[in-house]
């Protein structure tokens, strides 16, 4: 038995990943039975991406909730959180499972609970995937004493605790953190994000002008939407394309530079698979130090289905850049991309095409889930 817990995600937040991290369990794991705890609706959804007979059972279960910026609040954070992580361990306690992985929700309210809970030799091994919030470490730290002992900087600074292991999703996010925290050397591990292999295309349309180029995601100041709007004015011919939620109010001007505004809400997940295959390029303008320690879904969409990119130097992106070669084009910063998109048009992304689609499929096979179930972190919770 493996016992997933998904302590934050609604809906289709994060679906895509939930979904190809279950696939690398079956993977690595075929004979194991898989329980997978979170909210209904989004349970819902990964129940019908899965094909009949799966061995996953899923089920509403203990719930944090949306954590925003409550985690800067640990008065109202650590209860919460304690008595979240107290009912997945007594599911654990029932269960006796092989080993126990929280998918979301990984704060330092939930991290504490948890290695306080699982802190025990009896205890099953648990794996804590790090998502966004890990970024507060790059961050602004209180000078309240309250706060700074329950922030990212304590906990990470703490020893390791009986089997709990970190779990990156970035060969870069994992180096980040063990030159700021050398303590998490010995259990921090990779697994990349991983592909869905459902969602796999390798159709591509053949480049035309003017060029189709998107923007993929909620329409925030970290993943950049700022800079798409000035690339959009400053770069005029190309067709620009927002894919995703509309957050802050567009400027006047919207209209017209944008060929599809952002959507009041998040796109169905088959719509905006179908609008991505459309595009010729996506630019991220990925911000640091946000994405220096985020791994990005939206950059996982287009290895998957081969859109090359337009993107800022990270530490993800300059780990996948590094590892498979150039999936487009990296610049050093969002500033930059304007100079950057100027000339391109069909004749010079025809001219690449073939170059990019061969890291972008180098990059895809190293995320697929069978691929990943070779090297999933060992048994979870053996030592490194």
């Amino acid at each position: 038995m493996i016992l997933v817990f998904d302590l934050s995600n609604v809906g289709v937040a994060h679906l895509s990943f939930d979904h190809g991290y279950l696939q690398v369990l079956r993977h690595a794991f075929p004979d194991e039975r898989i329980r997978f705890f979170g909210e209904p609706e989004h349970c819902a959804l990964l129940a019908g991406m899965e094909p009949a007979g799966s061995p996953i059972r899923f089920d509403a279960g203990p719930f944090l909730g949306r954590i925003g910026r409550a985690r800067f609040r640990p008065w109202e954070m650590l209860p919460k959180a304690w008595k979240v992580v107290r009912a997945a361990r007594a599911i654990a306690e029932a269960e006796r499972p092989r080993f126990v992985a929280f998918v979301s929700g990984a704060t330092p309210a939930t991290t504490f609970a948890v290695r306080s809970l699982w802190a025990g030799p009896a205890a099953s091994p648990v794996d804590l995937v790090l998502h966004s919030t890990i970024a507060e470490i790059d961050g602004w730290r209180s000078r309240n004493p309250l706060l700074r002992m329950t922030d990212w900087h304590a906990v990470l600074r703490r020893p390791k605790v009986g089997r709990v292991r970190f779990v990156a999703l970035e060969r870069g996010i994992r180096d980040g953190l063990v030159a700021a925290f050398p303590e998490r050397a010995a259990d921090t591990m990779v697994l990349d994000h991983p592909v869905p292999e459902a969602e796999i295309c390798d159709v591509r349309p053949t480049p035309t002008d003017p060029l189709d180029i998107g923007f993929i995601g909620d329409t925030t100041a970290a993943k950049g939407f700022g800079t798409f709007l000035e690339i959009a004015r400053a770069v005029p011919g190309p067709r620009y394309h927002v894919l995703g939620r509309l957050i802050d109010p567009l400027p006047p001007d919207a209209p017209r530079i944008l060929a599809t505004p952002p959507a009041p809400r998040p796109l169905p997940r088959a719509d905006l698979l179908e609008r991505l295959r459309a595009l010729d390029l996506v630019v991220l303008p990925l911000t640091r130090p946000a994405y220096d320690w985020t791994a990005s879904g939206t950059l996982i969409d287009c290895v998957t289905n081969l859109v090359p990119v337009v993107t800022t130097r990270t530490r993800v992106t300059e780990s996948v850049f590094a590892d498979h070669g150039p999936i487009g084009i990296m610049v050093e910063r969002p500033e930059d991309l304007v100079g950057t998109l100027r000339p391109i048009d069909a004749a010079w992304l025809s001219a690449r095409r073939e170059g990019f689609a061969q890291s972008l499929r180098a990059a895809r096979d190293a995320r697929l889930p069978a691929a990943l179930a070779r090297t999933y972190p060992g048994l979870p919770g053996s030592e490194p």
